[in-house]
């Protein structure tokens, strides 16, 4: 469960949603049940969105911690970091 407002939720598949929250968290639900099957902490700050690509088995999450994040759908694998990814508008 959250401890946070859900900032997003993508569809990964195989009956299997994922939301991103402002608790630094993502998780991972049962579509049909809506049972927490899995939650980790995936960034050091908030969680602004998490994002899939169409017929695709990665999903990005981006954060306040000012990283890109590329992750495995299926087993949710961190595959890669991108690091100082952040704006500044004045």
């Amino acid at each position: 469960m959250h401890q946070r407002q859900i900032s997003s939720i993508i569809d990964l598949g195989g009956d299997r949603i994922l939301t991103s929250s402002a608790d630094m968290k993502i998780a991972v639900w049962d579509s049909n049940s809506l049972e927490l099957l899995s939650q980790m902490e995936a960034h050091a700050a908030k969680v602004m969105c998490a994002e899939r690509l169409p017929s695709s088995n990665v999903f990005y999450t981006c954060a306040w911690d000012c990283t890109i994040k590329e992750w495995n759908a299926q087993t949710l694998e961190l595959i890669k970091e991108i690091k100082g990814a952040c704006l500044v508008i004045h």
